[in-house]
C-alpha cells in the first residue's frame, strides 16, 4: 500500500506546495508503473490519501491484519508518524514489523553502535567496506497472493490534493527523465552494462550537461524504484530482459577507477543518512540555530551570514584608479 501523506502537499507559509505538482506527477508515474509490475505477477497495490497513521490502523480492524510490515525511515517527519502509528497499532493484536532498506548497508550490519559512527566520510567508508557487504536482494517472486479488493484506489489523487490547472498544466520530461521501476533498471543496466559509461564516472561526474555524464540514479533511489543493494558494489543485478544474473566488476571491461570512486560516492551518501540518524532531531535544530539568519540586503535580495550591504547604489564600490594606493588589512 502506498498513502500519499496529504501534509506532504500543504501550501506553507512561504507561498508554495511542500512538493510541488511536478515531483507529484513523477511520484504519480512510479506508481502506475509498479502497479502495472505487480499486476503481471497475480498482485496489485492500494493507494490511500490522508495521514498513514489513521488509514492504516483503520484497515487493521477492517480486515483483522495479523502484521503490518512498513519501510522504516530516518528523519523526524516520517519517523514521528511511525511513532503515533505505533500507538494506534498496539491497541490493536496486530505485530507492527520495521523493514530497514534505505542504505547500501544493513544498519545491523554497521562495525560500529550507531552512537560511534566516525564524523567523516573516510573513515566511515573503509571500515565500513572492509567489515561488511551489501546485503543480497531478494528474487523477485513469479506469483504473488493478493487479498480480492473491488478497488484498489486510484494512482491519481491530485483533486484531493487540491492542484490548480495551471499546476498540471506543466508537466516533466518524461522522455528523458521516465519514472518507475521498469525505467530505474533499465538506466541502471545501461550506465552500467550497455554503455561502460561507469568506467568514466572518476572523470565526468562533476560535468553538467547531457544525461550520462553521471548515473541519474537519485530520483530512483529517493523513490523507492529500486533498492541501494542493487548499486554496483560486488553485488549482482538482475538483467530481466535477458533473464541472467551478470556480476558487475566481472561484466566491466574497461577501467575500475570509474567503479571505484562511484563506490566510494554512494557508501559517503549513505554515511550521510547514518548521521543524520546519530544526531537525531533536537542536535539538527540546535545546529540549524547556529546558522546565521537572512539579511535583507537593500537591493531587496536575502542573503544568509553576508557582510553588511554597501551604501552605493546597485551594490557597486568605485574601483580605485591605476595610481590610487589600496591598504589591505588582514593575514
Amino acid at each position: 500500500m502506498y498513502v500519499y501523506d496529504e501534509r506532504h502537499y500543504r501550501i506553507l507559509d512561504l507561498g508554495f506546495r511542500k512538493t510541488s505538482h511536478l515531483r507529484y506527477k513523477y511520484l504519480q508515474d512510479t506508481l502506475i508503473n509498479l502497479r502495472e509490475n505487480y499486476r503481471k505477477i497475480g498482485g496489485n497495490i492500494l493507494i490511500g490519501y490522508g495521514k498513514p497513521e489513521e488509514i492504516l490502523p483503520k484497515l487493521v480492524a477492517d480486515y483483522q491484519c495479523h502484521e503490518l510490515i512498513y519501510q522504516q525511515e530516518i528523519m523526524s517527519e516520517e519517523t514521528e508518524v511511525e511513532s503515533q502509528l505505533k500507538e494506534e497499532i498496539n491497541a490493536q493484536s496486530c505485530q507492527l514489523t520495521p523493514v530497514w532498506g534505505r542504505t547500501l548497508y544493513h544498519l545491523d550490519d554497521l562495525p560500529y553502535e550507531l552512537s560511534t559512527i566516525p564524523i567523516t566520510s573516510k573513515a566511515f567508508r573503509i571500515n565500513t567496506s572492509k567489515a561488511t557487504e551489501p546485503r543480497a536482494l531478494f528474487s523477485t517472486p513469479e506469483r504473488i497472493r493478493f487479498v480480492a479488493l473491488k478497488d484498489y484506489g486510484d494512482v491519481d489523487q491530485s483533486a484531493k490534493i487540491g492542484f490548480s490547472d495551471e499546476e498540471l498544466a506543466t508537466d516533466y520530461d518524461a522522455e528523458a527523465f521516465p519514472a518507475g521501476e521498469t525505467a530505474a533498471l533499465e538506466r541502471l543496466g545501461h550506465y552500467t552494462f550497455d554503455s561502460e559509461l561507469l568506467t568514466n564516472y572518476k572523470w565526468t561526474r562533476n560535468k553538467s550537461l547531457g544525461l550520462d555524464y553521471s548515473n541519474k540514479f537519485s530520483p530512483y533511489l529517493a523513490h523507492g524504484s529500486f533498492a541501494p543493494t542493487n548499486l554496483p558494489h560486488g553485488e549482482r543485478i538482475r538483467r530481466r530482459d535477458k533473464k541472467e544474473h551478470i556480476d558487475l566488476v566481472a561484466g566491466l571491461r574497461g577501467s575500475l577507477a570509474g567503479l571505484f570512486q562511484f563506490s566510494r560516492d554512494a557508501i559517503r551518501r549513505y554515511g550521510f543518512l547514518f548521521r543524520g540518524l546519530q544526531a537525531g532531531k533536537d542536535r539538527m535544530e540546535r545546529g540549524l540555530r547556529l546558522v546565521r539568519p537572512v539579511e535583507k540586503r537593500h537591493d531587496g535580495y536575502s542573503v544568509r551570514g553576508c557582510p553588511p550591504a554597501p551604501t552605493e547604489p546597485h551594490g557597486f564600490h568605485e574601483q580605485p584608479g591605476p595610481s590610487e594606493h589600496v591598504e589591505l588589512s588582514g593575514p
